[in-house]
């Protein structure tokens, strides 16, 4: 019974990592793991906001940190494009403060530039 019980299981995670719910889920553990970071470090995590407008446009992950804005976009592909980062700039709107680097962080291999402004970071740098 155990073993039918532990195969269930496993077959349960890994439909949910390939599964309708694996960006949500990825994008969750990202958020946690950093603000657990944050946590241990002895940080406050009052200001770690997200953001979504009424015209639905979203970012995952806003720090503030010395009035700057740092925008982060959570993907759980491995192949990051720049349209990722589409929404960065309705942050530069909000007045008294800054945008500064804007991240994706994604299942990619390697950190990358896709702009100057926007870089790309593997999962393992969280």
């Amino acid at each position: 019974m155990q073993k039918a019980l532990r195969a269930m299981w496993v077959l349960q995670v890994k439909l949910s990592l390939n599964g309708a719910m694996a960006g949500g889920l990825f994008e969750n553990f990202v958020v946690s793991e950093i603000i657990k970071s944050y946590y241990n470090a002895g940080h406050e995590t009052e200001k770690i906001y997200f953001y979504r407008d009424k015209d639905k446009r979203e970012i995952d992950l806003i720090i503030e940190k010395d009035n700057i804005l740092f925008p982060i976009e959570i993907k759980k592909s491995a192949r990051p494009g720049i349209e990722m980062a589409k929404h960065f700039s309705v942050l530069s709107k909000i007045a008294g403060l800054s945008v500064g680097q804007g991240c994706i962080i994604c299942q990619c291999d390697k950190s990358l530039y896709l702009r100057d402004d926007v870089v790309v970071l593997p999962i393992e740098y969280i």
